[in-house]
C-alpha cells in the first residue's frame, strides 16, 4: 500500500480537477442561459424545458408564493405540487438560522435583480440539504410577473470528494472514468501501466491488449516524430499543456487530440500521468470552417466601421482593416491581444462590466465613450456595440461588435455652444422631442413635442427630472440614470440610450434618447441637451419579424425551420441520454384540394387553421404542431411512455376530424391520413425521422386514407424499390420497353368480334414482364402517365387503323378501348393529345373509346363536363370502367354524355353462385338501357355467364371464355379468322 500512495494521490487529484470542471460546467450553464430571450419560444417547448430539467425548478409570484415546481423539485424536497402550491418559499425551505439570507435573496429577485449562491435549505421531512441556489425576475411584455427558482443538490460532491478519500479503490475508478482518454506510462519507454475507459472506448485497444506495450507498440503516434518534442517540452518544464497531435486508433482511423501530461514518481519510476481531448471533430469543423473565411473576411473588409470578435477572456479572436488601422498593430500582434492592453485601467473594468453583463443577460449592450490607445501611444474615442456570439447550442462563447471612431465628432460636438446644440437636435426630425437639463438648477426643459409623445399636453409636466426618470420602465430605470451618470462624470462624446417610458394611457414606448452635456474648462458637466425618438415601431417589427420567420403565417403553429430545430434537439437528447423517447407524425388532409377548388382558396385558408386548431386540442402539453405547408402538418410528440402513445393519439385526431368543419356557412368533412415514425438512435439527422414519417404517410394514404401506418424497415425497402422502378420508369418509354396486348371484345348476341381493349404491357429488361397495377400508380405520381398515356394512345390507333386496312370491316371499322388514368384525365392537354393522335394516324373518331372510372367523373365535375364535350366534338366514344364498384351516386350519369358502362369483373365473377349479384348487374343493364347507353361485361369465363348475361340483353362482352389479352400477331390472325368465320372461339 505504501508504493501506492504516490498513485492514490495522483488519482485524487486528477478526480478533483474532473469534478471541480464538471461543477463549473453546470454553475456555467445554469447562469449562462439567457432568461429574456424566451418571449419568442413556444409554450411547449418551455414546458418540456421546465418539467424534465435535471435542477429543481419552481415558479413563485413576486411576492415568493409558490405557482409551479417540477418532478425534480418535488423529488429534492420531498413537497408535491398541491402541497407547495401558494406557500411562501421561504417558509416552505428556509431552515431558521438562514431566514433572513433567503428573505433578503427573494426582496432582491423581486425588486428585479438576480441572485445566485450557495446555502442549506430544509426538506419536507426537516433533513437539510446544501444546495445551489438561482434566482431570477421572469417578464411578460414589460412587467415582471413572477420569478424563476432553480435549485441544485451539492451534497454528492462532498460525498463523493469523502468517499474518494476513503478508497484508492474509489480512486481508480476515477481514473478510468475520467472523460476523455487517460494513461500512465513509463517516462523512458512509453510503457503503458494504466488506462482508463475512454482510452479503450476511443482507441479500440483493450485494456488487456494495451497494458505492457509501448505507445509506439500501439501506433498511438500517428508521427513518432510527434511524441520526441512532447517529451522534449515535458524534460523541459515538467509537464506539456495542449499538444495538438494525431493519434491513431486500432482501426487505422486517425484522429486529433490535445495531449496534457505530468511527470509522477510511481514505485519509484517516473513516469507520465497523461491526458487526451479528443478534438477531432472540431477540428474538422474548423477546417470547413476556413473554407469561408476568405468571403466572411471581404465582406468584412467592405464595412466602413472597424469590425472585431472577442472571446470570452477578452481577447481579439476577428477582426477587419478598419479596426487594425484604428488600433495601428499589425495583424499578427492584433490577434490575441486583450482588452485591458489597448485601453486605460479604469476604462478596461467598465469594458469588462459591459461584457459580464452581455454574458449574463445575452442582450447587446452598447459601448458610448470607450477610449482606445493606439500602438503608437496616441488615443481615439470610439463608440461600439457589444452582442453575444453563441455556438450551435446557444450557449454564450464570444462577443462581436461594430467600432466607430468618433474622435473628430468629439471635438466639433465640444465646440458647438447650448443654443446650436439645441437646434442641431432639432434639426435631426421634426418627431423628435427636444429636452434640456440644467445640471446647476437641477432642472429639465421639456419641448411640447417631448410631452406630446407620451400623451401629456402642455401644463401636464413640470421641470423636474423625475417627470421623465419616473416614467421610464422599472426594468430600465437603473440602467437609464447610470448611463446618464456615467455621461455627467466622464468625457464621453455622447449620451444615447434605448428604453421604454409610459404613456399617459398606461402603455409603454420605446424610445431613443440622445444627448450631450457641455463641460466647462475642468471637465465638468454643467447642462446636458438632447431629443427623444419613439422608435416603438421599429422594436415591434423586429420582434414581430422574428416570430415571423419560425411561424406559419397563416396558422400560427411553427414552420418548418421551428419544427426541424426542435426535432434536430429531440434527437440529440435521446442520443445523449438514451431516455428521451420521441415520435413524428406526418399527418396530410385527405381531399383538401377537393375542397380549395370546390370553395375557393379564402374558404380553404380558413379550413387550415381549424385544422390547425384541432390538432393542438388532440395534442399533450408539451408537445409541438407545426405546419410545414399546404395541407401537411407535423407533430413532435416528446416523452412517449411507449410506443403506443403516439398511436393513441393519431386515434384522437382521426376520431376528432371524423366530425364535420364549419367554415363559415360551409359543413365541410375530411379526414387525415398519418405516418408515425419513433425517434430511435441510428438516426443521424432530423430530416431522416422526417422522411421516413412522411413515407409511413404516403403508405397510409395509399391504403385507403383516414388512417394512420407506422413506419418500419419494410416501407424504406419498398420506397427505395419503387424509387428504383420510378428511375426505370423513367427509361423504359425511351429504351422501347412498352408494348400493347389486345383483348377481343364480342357480341353479346352472336361472339363476334366487335372491339378490342388495349392493353399496356411493360418488358424490364431484368424483371421481366411487368403487369399494371404494380407501376402505373408510380406513373401517375411522377406524372410520367401523361407521356406514357400519349404513347398508348398513338400506338393503339396506329395498330387499329393498320388492321382495318388490312381487313376491312363489314359493316362499321373495327374500335378499340384505351383506358385513361385520371391523371390524363385531368392534363390540360388531353383534348389536343387525342386530336393529334387520330390525326397523325387517320383514325376516324368514331373507332376511339375512352375508358374511365366513376372517381374522374365524380371529382371535379364542372371541369369534367366541360372536357366530356370537347371529347365528344371530336367524335370518340366515352365508357365508364369497373361500373359499381366506385362512388354510390348515379347522378352524375345524368350529367355526362356517356356511351357505355362496363360492369367489373368482381360482379360478372360471381353470377352463378350469388343471387345479390345477379340482382345487381340486372340493375345495371336496366339503367344503361333506360339512358340509352351500351353494356359491356368484363371478366366472362364461364357459359353459365355468358348465358345469363345474354338473356338479359347484355350488348357486348369479354373474358378468357372468348379470349384473353394477345399479342398483335395474334390479333391480326384472328382479324382475318374472323373475316370468314362467325365466332371468336374459346379456345384461344
Amino acid at each position: 500500500m505504501a508504493a501506492m500512495a504516490p498513485l492514490t494521490l495522483v488519482l485524487l487529484a486528477l478526480l478533483a480537477v474532473a469534478l471541480a470542471t464538471l461543477v463549473w460546467a453546470l454553475v456555467r450553464r445554469s447562469r449562462g442561459r439567457p432568461i429574456g430571450g424566451v418571449e419568442g419560444t413556444e409554450r411547449a417547448l418551455l414546458d418540456q424545458l421546465f418539467e424534465f430539467a435535471p435542477q429543481a425548478i419552481v415558479l413563485a409570484d413576486v411576492d415568493s408564493r409558490v405557482i409551479r415546481i417540477n418532478s425534480e423539485f418535488t423529488r429534492l424536497f420531498g413537497y408535491r405540487a398541491k402541497e407547495a402550491r401558494g406557500r411562501s418559499l421561504d417558509e416552505l425551505l428556509a431552515p431558521d438560522r438562514l431566514r433572513g439570507e433567503a428573505e433578503a435573496a427573494t426582496a432582491r429577485v423581486a425588486r428585479g435583480g438576480r441572485v445566485s449562491f450557495d446555502t442549506i435549505r430544509r426538506r419536507r421531512d426537516g433533513t437539510l440539504v446544501p444546495v445551489s441556489v438561482l434566482g431570477t425576475p421572469i417578464l411578460y411584455g414589460r412587467s415582471q410577473i413572477a420569478v424563476f427558482g432553480m435549485y441544485r443538490d451539492i451534497s454528492q460532491l462532498t460525498r463523493t470528494l469523502e468517499a474518494l478519500r476513503a478508497s484508492e479503490e474509489q480512486f481508480s475508478k476515477a481514473f478510468r472514468h475520467t472523460p476523455g482518454p487517460a494513461l500512465i506510462s513509463t517516462l523512458r519507454d512509453g510503457r503503458l501501466i494504466e488506462v482508463n475507459d475512454a482510452f479503450v472506448e476511443i482507441t479500440g485497444w483493450a485494456r488487456d491488449e494495451a497494458l505492457g506495450r509501448t505507445t509506439l507498440d500501439l501506433g498511438l503516434w500517428a508521427e513518432p516524430t510527434a511524441r520526441d518534442r512532447a517529451l522534449a517540452r515535458i524534460e523541459q518544464a515538467g509537464a506539456v499543456r495542449n499538444f495538438e497531435y494525431l493519434f491513431r486508433t486500432k482501426s487505422g482511423e486517425l484522429r486529433t487530440g490535445l495531449f496534457s501530461a505530468d511527470v509522477i514518481e510511481l514505485r519509484g519510476e517516473r513516469c507520465l500521468l497523461a491526458l487526451t481531448s479528443d478534438i477531432t471533430e472540431r477540428t474538422r469543423a474548423e477546417r470547413a470552417l476556413r473554407g469561408s473565411e476568405e468571403r466572411y473576411q471581404t465582406v468584412l473588409e467592405a464595412i466602413e466601421d472597424g469590425y472585431y470578435e472577442l472571446d470570452t477572456s477578452g481577447r481579439i479572436t476577428a477582426f477587419n482593416g478598419t479596426f487594425e488601422r484604428l488600433l495601428g498593430y499589425p495583424p499578427i500582434r492584433l490577434r490575441g491581444l486583450a482588452y485591458p492592453e489597448f485601453t486605460d485601467a479604469v476604462t478596461a473594468r467598465r469594458i469588462g462590466g459591459v461584457l459580464s453583463e452581455v454574458y449574463a443577460s445575452g442582450t447587446p449592450q452598447r459601448i458610448l465613450d470607450w477610449e482606445v490607445i493606439r500602438a503608437d501611444g496616441l488615443r481615439r474615442t470610439v463608440e461600439a456595440s457589444v452582442s453575444p456570439v453563441r455556438d450551435a447550442e446557444s450557449w454564450i462563447v464570444g462577443y462581436r461588435g461594430i467600432v466607430r471612431d468618433v474622435t473628430d465628432r468629439i471635438r466639433t460636438e465640444r465646440a458647438l455652444r447650448e443654443s446650436e446644440e439645441r437646434y442641431a437636435l432639432a434639426a435631426r426630425g421634426a418627431n423628435d422631442g427636444l429636452w434640456d437639463w440644467n445640471l446647476a438648477t437641477n432642472t429639465i426643459y421639456y419641448s411640447p413635442r417631448w410631452k406630446a409623445m407620451l400623451g401629456y399636453g402642455g401644463g401636464e409636466i413640470g421641470e423636474s427630472p423625475d417627470d421623465w426618470l419616473r416614467r421610464v420602465h422599472p426594468e430600465d430605470a437603473a440602467r437609464v440614470r447610470a448611463e446618464l451618470d456615467g455621461h455627467a462624470r466622464s468625457p464621453s462624446p455622447h449620451f444615447e440610450s434605448e428604453h421604454r417610458i409610459l404613456h399617459k394611457d398606461g402603455s409603454y414606448r420605446w424610445v431613443l434618447c440622445r444627448g450631450v452635456a457641455e463641460r466647462d474648462g475642468l471637465g465638468k458637466a454643467s447642462r446636458m441637451a438632447g431629443s427623444l425618438t419613439d422608435i416603438s415601431d421599429r422594436k415591434w417589427a423586429e420582434e414581430r419579424l422574428m416570430h415571423d420567420a419560425l411561424h406559419d403565417v397563416l396558422t400560427g403553429l411553427p414552420n418548418r425551420a421551428l419544427f426541424m430545430t426542435l426535432l434536430e434537439r429531440a434527437l440529440g437528447r435521446l442520443k445523449r441520454r438514451g431516455d428521451h423517447p420521441f415520435a413524428v407524425l406526418f399527418l396530410d388532409v385527405d381531399r383538401f384540394k377537393v375542397v380549395n377548388d370546390s370553395l375557393g382558396h379564402m374558404v380553404g385558408d380558413q379550413f387550415l387553421i381549424e385544422v390547425a386548431r384541432r390538432l393542438l386540442r388532440c395534442v399533450r402539453p408539451g408537445d409541438t404542431v407545426a405546419r410545414l405547408g399546404g395541407d401537411e402538418f407535423t407533430v413532435l410528440l416528446e416523452d412517449i411512455g411507449e410506443g403506443a402513445d403516439a398511436t393513441r393519439i393519431a386515434e384522437r385526431i382521426q376520431a376528432d376530424f371524423a366530425t364535420a368543419i364549419q367554415v363559415g356557412a360551409n359543413e365541410v368533412y375530411t379526414s387525415a391520413s398519418i405516418g408515425i415514425a419513433h425517434g430511435e438512435a441510428h438516426y443521424q439527422r432530423a430530416e431522416e425521422l422526417l422522411r421516413d414519417a412522411d413515407t409511413a404517410m404516403y403508405r397510409a394514404k395509399s391504403h385507403g386514407r383516414a388512417r394512420h401506418e407506422i413506419f418500419d424497415a419494410a416501407m424504406h425497402d419498398r420506397a427505395v424499390r419503387e424509387l428504383q422502378l420510378e428511375t426505370d420508369l423513367r427509361h423504359a418509354l425511351e429504351r422501347q420497353q412498352f408494348t400493347l396486348a389486345y383483348q377481343p371484345i364480342v357480341s353479346g348476341k352472336t361472339a363476334r368480334l366487335v372491339g378490342l381493349e388495349a392493353l399496356l404491357r411493360w418488358h424490364h429488361p431484368e424483371h421481366g414482364l411487368i403487369a399494371p397495377s404494380e407501376f402505373i400508380r408510380v406513373a401517375e405520381e411522377t406524372g410520367l402517365i401523361n407521356a406514357i398515356g400519349r404513347w398508348v394512345l398513338g400506338e393503339a390507333c396506329r395498330q387499329v387503323t393498320r388492321w382495318q386496312a388490312l381487313v376491312p370491316p363489314a359493316d362499321r371499322p373495327l374500335p378499340v378501348s384505351v383506358n385513361l388514368s385520371a391523371r390524363q384525365f385531368g392534363d390540360p392537354a388531353l383534348v389536343e393529345t387525342i386530336a393529334d393522335a387520330l390525326a397523325v394516324t387517320g383514325m376516324s373518331p368514331g373507332s376511339l373509346r375512352l375508358e374511365i372510372t366513376e372517381s374522374v367523373l365524380m371529382d371535379h365535375a364542372e371541369a369534367n363536363v366541360r372536357l366530356l364535350t370537347q371529347l365528344k366534338r371530336l367524335g370518340v366514344e366515352i365508357e365508364v370502367d369497373d361500373f359499381g364498384t366506385g362512388y354510390s351516386s348515379l347522378g352524375y350519369l345524368h350529367r355526362f354524355r356517356l356511351d357505355a358502362l362496363k360492369i367489373d369483373r368482381s360482379f360478372v365473377g360471381r353470377l352463378e353462385v350469388d343471387p345479390e349479384n345477379r340482382e345487381i348487374v340486372k340493375t345495371i343493364v336496366t339503367l344503361a338501357r333506360n339512358l340509352n347507353m351500351a353494356v359491356i361485361a368484363e371478366g366472362v369465363e364461364t357459359e353459365g355467364q355468358r348465358t345469363y348475361l345474354r338473356e338479359l340483353g347484355c350488348d357486348f362482352m369479354q373474358g378468357f371464355l372468348f379470349a384473353g389479352p394477345l399479342e398483335p400477331p395474334d390479333i391480326e390472325a384472328l382479324l382475318r379468322e374472323a373475316a370468314g368465320a362467325p365466332a371468336v372461339s374459346a379456345s384461344r
